[in-house]
């Protein structure tokens, strides 16, 4: 496989994997229109060492692992639903504060990280990207699969990057009251969302 192809392959797996609206863009969201760009990267890079955790493990080992989730998927679907539900209520509660710093959060990333490992679903779509764009071929060699995480590592971020500085634009047209009510917004669907990641079969 051409390496240029290889890499663009990657970055668009990274941005597909980070692009739809889940817990995470949502906390990314919260983040960045309540505190601040570099709060709301904190959150971002939680996902994107999550995703290219799950890229690697997906190109290295992809039927090993997709066994041991298989055989463990009641636990980790219902350990991911309780932790997205606890985080949702905590965004619920958050009270804005104005002069809050907009500053690199261990918290936040923290916080993101662990979102993303308990979700079994997110691995899923990793899975089948690769598995789409052919990275389980053993045509694929050592390099050209480390090249394939580096390049999803970058479209994350690219996606990230993107997001929270658009984000950051709007940040100054919306006052404190529509902060609170964003808060409120995002902690109820992310709670919706460990529901669904609970209920669903």
């Amino acid at each position: 496989m051409h390496l240029f192809l290889i890499i663009l392959k990657g970055i668009f797996i990274g941005i597909c994997s980070s692009a739809p609206l889940g817990p995470i863009a949502i906390f990314v969201m919260q983040n960045t229109l309540g505190k601040g760009r570099r709060a709301g990267m904190s959150a971002a890079m939680g996902s994107t060492v999550v995703d290219t955790l799950f890229a690697a493990i997906a190109v290295f080992s992809l039927s090993l692992v997709q066994g041991v989730i298989d055989q463990h998927y009641l636990v980790i679907k219902y350990v991911g639903g309780a932790v997205v539900i606890i985080l949702g209520i905590y965004m619920s509660f958050y009270k804005h504060k104005p002069d809050r710093p907009n500053k690199i959060s261990a918290t936040d990333f923290a916080q993101s990280l662990l979102m993303g490992l308990t979700n079994p679903g997110a691995f899923a779509v990793m899975l089948a990207l690769f598995a789409v764009f052919g990275f389980g071929s053993d045509d694929v060699t050592l390099f050209e699969k480390i090249v394939s995480v580096a390049s999803v590592c970058l479209g994350t971020i690219i996606y990230w990057n993107t997001c929270t500085w658009l984000l950051s634009k709007a940040k100054g047209k919306i006052n404190v009251k529509n902060i609170v009510r964003i808060n409120r917004i995002a902690g109820v669907v992310v709670i919706l969302f460990g529901i669904y990641l609970i209920i669903n079969p």
